[in-house]
């Protein structure tokens, strides 16, 4: 894939972004982005060869279609395992810091040296 300069990242947040006036709309992203209005128009047509920002699009459309999948499958009431190990994923794939593994690790922890004070304290009782 194509180096991705400060203009093509600009298009890439205009493109992908639901709060974006320019939301789904490659033309007015390119142009919002700050491409000219006549390569902005032509910007997916074959003989510009912008593989950068067909990449930029699949990569959308299966994002999308992937967070559509898990939702369609968290509410599913069968395969409890599945779902937790998704969910498990998903969060720590989005950074999620407070669901990551090192969380619940210095979670699990806390409680473990948490619970030997209050043995020790309630030897000395």
């Amino acid at each position: 894939m194509a180096e991705m300069n400060p203009q093509r990242i600009a298009f890439k947040e205009y493109y992908t972004n639901p709060l974006s006036e320019t939301f789904n709309n490659i033309e007015q992203s390119a142009i919002k982005a700050g491409f000219s209005e006549s390569y902005a128009k032509v910007l997916l047509s074959e003989s510009t060869g912008n593989e950068w920002v067909k990449n930029i699009i699949k990569n959308y459309k299966l994002k999308s279609k992937a967070e559509r999948n898990l939702e369609r499958l968290l509410d599913q009431e069968e395969n409890l395992p599945i779902q937790a190990d998704m969910t498990k994923f998903t969060l720590k794939t989005l950074g999620k810091d407070e669901y990551s593994e090192k969380q619940e690790i210095e979670m699990r922890t806390k409680l473990i040296i948490d619970s030997e004070e209050v043995k020790k304290h309630l030897e000395n009782i």
